[in-house]
């Protein structure tokens, strides 16, 4: 088993190989989670609070570390990792308020509202004129998260055309929590059935039971339902326990759990700034590491496990302080593949990062395995779950570096943005082909086009609003 470091592929253990390979696949939070616990259940594990340069190993009092960045030199974006903060202590219940008399935490501990946790996951993509309209939808929610008024009395009462309403409304039902401003709770687990079902959790037979045989489900009428689905009643049982799991009737219940997700999810694993002053200085791309300081077996243990005279004690302690030395190694490696990866995608997409979607290269995970000296998996495993943060301020998938499809998106987009009347999906695919020379079918266009939040041609009119980014 290999993995690639500095400027060999050297060989590695399975265990070595197998904990670098979990570690990498993990993000922000997670990763933090996992290096606490670590410290935790671990006695020789030891975290160093010193900031060294992970490149030149120098003492550094803040990233990146000046004399690398001074020996840069060349276009290449200048690319470094920055030690997570890691605050290992946590807030005992004596260090809050002693003012609080009446020993009330909810201060500390309440949830925040729907409309904020809404607002931080749209906000950066809709412009002025649909905050505006976002506001009020959000304003008219019920305290349970559904929205009772119809999009025509928005629309009049905004004086804005119902179009653009029902996209505001679109991209807001498919925020966390999943389903909110759904008019009812069968519409709201509509509409996480199907972004379940954009994630691979496709459940037929439980969005057959919600829409025609919610009464007999009420009823556990498990044989019944199975004679009119024309299935097996372990089938519905499945279904039965899916909707439990994964629906939630009730929107407004799921804005703490959705809040720790939008915080997971939201935290850039990466960074990627230009210079304000001086356009033509390269990219600076700042990759969250693991930790602030670093970890290394703790000294003196490792020193006093020599002296323990018991055999059975030594040899559990030995294994305590190997433990340890694995894991710290691994941490470091996991920085270093992260460092090796990002800094590959940014030389290849640095157009698109630059000029946008319709500069995306052609990218695969295969062809840059292969140019790293990589498994496939271990790029795969390093583009999972982390999200980047463009120069723009926009926060994309790391994955989107490696979609196919910018291209083909974003001429779409510019297409019905340029539109004097409505085009349907197939004059769309007439024209990728003759402007961009692009041959994409009808089916792939409707596929991109509802991507994009763009309505059909039967629904669409000239926008007079904000149309969707790309």
């Amino acid at each position: 088993m290999f993995i690639h470091t500095g400027n060999s592929t050297r060989q590695y253990p399975a265990a070595n190989l197998t904990l670098t390979m979990s570690l990498l696949e993990l993000a922000g939070s997670d990763l933090e989670a996992a290096i606490r616990e670590e410290l935790d259940k671990n006695p020789a594990l030891e975290l160093v609070d010193e900031m060294r340069c992970p490149t030149c190993k120098r003492l550094v009092k803040q990233l990146p570390c000046n004399f690398c960045l001074q020996k840069h030199t060349g276009d290449e974006a200048f690319v470094f990792v920055s030690p997570r903060s890691l605050n290992y202590t946590q807030t005992s219940l004596d260090d809050m308020d002693e003012d609080n008399e009446d020993g009330d935490f909810r201060a500390y501990f309440e949830p925040p509202k729907l409309s904020e946790l809404i607002f931080k996951q749209i906000g950066p993509f809709l412009s002025p004129h649909e905050m505006e309209i976002a506001e009020e939808i959000l304003g008219r929610l019920t305290e349970e998260g559904f929205l009772e008024d119809s999009i025509s009395e928005i629309a009049q009462h905004l004086r804005v055309s119902p179009t653009i309403v029902e996209k505001v409304l679109h991209a807001i039902q498919r925020c966390e929590p999943v389903g909110v401003a759904s008019r009812n709770a069968i519409e709201s687990m509509n509409i996480q059935l199907a972004e379940l079902a954009k994630e691979g959790k496709d459940q037929p037979i439980a969005r057959a039971i919600l829409n025609q045989h919610l009464d007999k489900l009420g009823r556990k009428d498990f044989a019944g339902l199975a004679r009119e689905l024309r299935t097996t009643e372990r089938e519905i049982r499945g279904a039965f326990e899916f909707i439990k799991e994964n629906l939630n009737p009730i929107p407004a219940n799921g804005v703490s759990e959705s809040s720790a997700k939008i915080q997971r999810f939201t935290q850039a694993d990466v960074i990627i700034r230009r210079n304000q002053h001086y356009n033509q200085a390269p990219l600076t791309v700042e990759i969250m590491g693991s930790v602030r300081g670093y970890l290394r077996v703790q000294p003196e243990i490792k020193d006093a496990v020599e002296q323990i005279e018991d055999n059975r004690q030594r040899e559990k302690w030995e294994e305590q302080v190997s433990r340890a030395n694995l894991f710290a190694k691994c941490v470091s490696q996991r920085d270093n593949a992260m460092l090796m990866i990002v800094k590959a995608i940014v030389r290849h997409q640095e157009e698109f990062i630059l000029q946008g979607n319709a500069c995306a290269k052609k990218l695969t995970r295969a062809q840059l395995a292969k140019e790293l000296s990589l498994h496939e998996s271990t790029i795969s495993r390093t583009v999972a779950n982390k999200l980047v943060q463009m120069p723009d301020n926009r926060l994309v998938p790391m994955s989107q570096f490696f979609d196919r499809s910018l291209v083909e998106r974003d001429a779409v987009f510019q297409i019905i943005r340029q539109e004097q009347s409505p085009l349907s999906d197939e004059q769309i695919a007439l024209q990728l082909q003759k402007d961009y020379n692009l041959s994409v079918a009808r089916r792939t266009v409707a596929k991109y086009r509802t991507m994009l939040g763009i309505l059909p041609a039967s629904l669409r009119q000239k926008a007079t609003g904000h149309l969707p980014t790309p």
